[in-house]
């Protein structure tokens, strides 16, 4: 493929290439924060590596707001932009069938990069709040853990980009229809009878909202437990809203049957209601993941705990947000549907 015609591509690239000489560089840095590191040193290393972790923070929070917008367009390529060049594609579904199965585990490396790169931010802004650098060896780990993930997510999205295939017509959304048609052939969830997911998917929001509520107004120390449960609640949540809204909901947005693409969420037509509820899932996700990180830390570190009760507040009140947020989206247009027309579509 031309990538010549494609600006938004060439974006991405040109971003990601950069990123990753910002990750490298403070990857470095981690590496010798982790053989040198001697907090009650005062000699001239010590003081010249206490200057690099800071310029090595600076570069991270840089190369993960750069790495997440560049993401961002990758998307809005992939969904509102390639498949007026790849023949017969509709939707982004046809341009992941162009990129031979490539495009849909760059996504998912991204996704997992991103994740670690703003935990390690997360952690260190709660670090900052008091001196001495407590967490510094931590996020020097995790950022040495999120390196070969960062590369491997550049890679698969280079080789998807160049691999593209422009001239071979795809099957776009009658894949999707095909595949309907033999239900037991492609997974368990088309299996489960849709008032299951339905019921599944509400009950675990009322959860998520009230774990989500006592994190928000928590004014003590918080049980490692409980935390735990919100992570795992949040991301089994995150897999059943997915599937529900794949398997129930969107037939209220595409009004027809059997149309379970994810892609056509991120169309115009639909109103790009696939962002904001992508959006409220992986937030929803992250903050159960960053409260249970900080509710370790603030365990671990009592001089910590001041601030990582704060976080354990705003990330209550992200994934109540969050989860309101994807109730509203996904369900408003059911709700509108059943007052319209008095029944239920059913598949």
């Amino acid at each position: 493929m031309p990538l010549n015609l494609e600006p938004t591509l060439l974006a991405v690239l040109v971003t990601d290439f950069i990123v990753m000489l910002l990750i490298l560089s403070a990857s470095w840095t981690a590496y010798r924060v982790l053989l040198h590191w001697k907090p009650k040193s005062s000699d001239r290393t010590q003081l010249n590596l206490e200057i690099a972790s800071e310029t090595s923070s600076i570069k991270v929070r840089a190369g993960a707001v750069a790495f997440f917008f560049s993401t961002i367009v990758l998307i809005v390529a992939i969904a509102n932009v390639l498949p007026e060049i790849v023949p017969g594609a509709m939707c982004g579904t046809g341009v992941i069938q162009a990129t031979d199965g490539i495009g849909n585990r760059a996504l998912v490396f991204r996704f997992v990069a991103i994740f670690m790169l703003f935990l390690g931010w997360g952690l260190e802004k709660i670090d900052q709040t008091i001196p001495g650098s407590t967490l510094v060896k931590t996020n020097a780990r995790l950022l040495l853990m999120a390196l070969p993930v960062v590369f491997l997510s550049m890679t698969a999205t280079f080789l998807t980009m160049f691999g593209l295939n422009t001239q071979q017509p795809v099957d776009c959304c009658a894949a999707v229809y095909d595949m309907v048609r033999s239900p037991g052939d492609i997974s368990v969830s088309a299996n489960i009878p849709q008032a299951w997911w339905v019921i599944s998917f509400l009950i675990g929001a009322v959860f998520l909202v009230v774990l989500g509520l006592r994190m928000w107004a928590a004014s003590g120390e918080r049980s490692i437990h409980e935390t735990a449960l919100s992570a795992v609640v949040g991301f089994g949540w995150v897999v059943v809203a997915w599937i529900t809204l794949l398997e129930v909901l969107s037939a209220y947005h595409y009004q027809v049957l059997n149309h379970h693409c994810p892609w056509c969420l991120f169309l115009s037509e639909h109103c790009l209601v696939g962002y904001p509820l992508f959006v409220a899932l992986a937030v929803t996700a992250f903050e159960g993941s960053i409260a249970l990180a900080v509710t370790q830390i603030g365990n671990k570190h009592p001089r910590l705990q001041s601030a990582t009760l704060a976080r354990i507040n705003k990330a209550g009140f992200r994934i109540v947000s969050a989860v309101i947020l994807f109730l509203m989206i996904s369900g408003l247009s059911a709700v509108l549907w059943r007052l319209k027309y008095g029944v239920w579509i059913s598949g």
